[in-house]
């Protein structure tokens, strides 16, 4: 399956229940969930941070390619976050 179509199930299911998670086959983990305002796509893997690269395409496939405003690390997570006004077009 496509990242594409994962981050459209993502979302799907996040709409749900509030939260998502999905673990890619070379062991990035993907968690998508709703912090009042924003939308947050987590992203880790097992005692090393993601990629920049991997950050930049996963950023581009779950929020459309808008310009990547807030990004934090902890350990090995990084979150980026997007507001969920600028996803869906109206507030929650």
């Amino acid at each position: 399956m496509s990242l594409k179509k994962i981050a459209a199930s993502m979302h799907v299911e996040v709409k749900e229940k509030g939260k998502s998670a999905r673990t890619l086959s070379r062991g990035l983990r993907l968690v998508l969930f709703y912090r009042r305002d924003d939308i947050v796509l987590a992203l880790s893997r097992v005692k090393v941070l993601p990629s920049e690269k991997e950050v930049e395409i996963c950023h581009n496939n779950f929020f459309f390619g808008y310009p990547l405003t807030n990004k934090a690390n902890k350990g090995n997570t990084v979150y980026i976050a997007q507001s969920y006004d600028s996803i869906y077009g109206k507030s929650r």
